[in-house]
């Protein structure tokens, strides 16, 4: 199913939420017109989603999944994502964008971690900014063939 057809709209929306330390900035959300409830997702549930992730500090990339072309695909509110997503994912719709602006406490603390690659190290105390699009909440059979990492 095609989700972004002729009937499709898109809305902008220009203010950002700050939630427990976690800031993020919602941007455009499509819907159908003959929509009323949209579905938002919730602990629980498979997300498919696109991200680009960058420090904030000096913009660098350090994680994209639309650079690998694979949507990435987790189950949220189980603890296996940084606390920084597990509370900035929450109550978003299908093709809802978010930017979520990370601090350390919420990401990878005083350890650091790493990107998708080995050299794109995250130091101890970084800020990190995620541009993410929410591509579909996904049924655990539809999600299982695209977990990764035991996530």
């Amino acid at each position: 199913e095609n989700r972004r057809n002729a009937s499709t709209k898109t809305l902008p929306v220009s203010h950002s939420v700050e939630y427990l330390g976690l800031a993020f900035e919602k941007g455009t959300s499509n819907f159908s017109g003959f929509a009323v409830d949209r579905a938002k997702s919730k602990s629980g549930d498979y997300l498919s989603l696109h991200y680009n992730g960058t420090l904030f500090s000096n913009g660098k990339e350090f994680d994209s999944s639309i650079l690998r072309q694979e949507p990435f695909v987790f189950q949220i509110g189980k603890k296996r994502m940084h606390e920084g997503w597990e509370k900035g994912l929450l109550n978003m719709c299908v093709g809802e964008r978010r930017k979520l602006v990370v601090p350390s406490d919420l990401a990878y603390g005083d350890v650091g971690g790493y990107g998708s690659e080995s050299a794109n190290k995250i130091k101890a105390g970084a800020t990190l900014v995620y541009d993410v699009e929410l591509l579909d909440i996904l049924d655990e059979d539809a999600a299982a063939p695209h977990m990764v990492w035991g996530l």
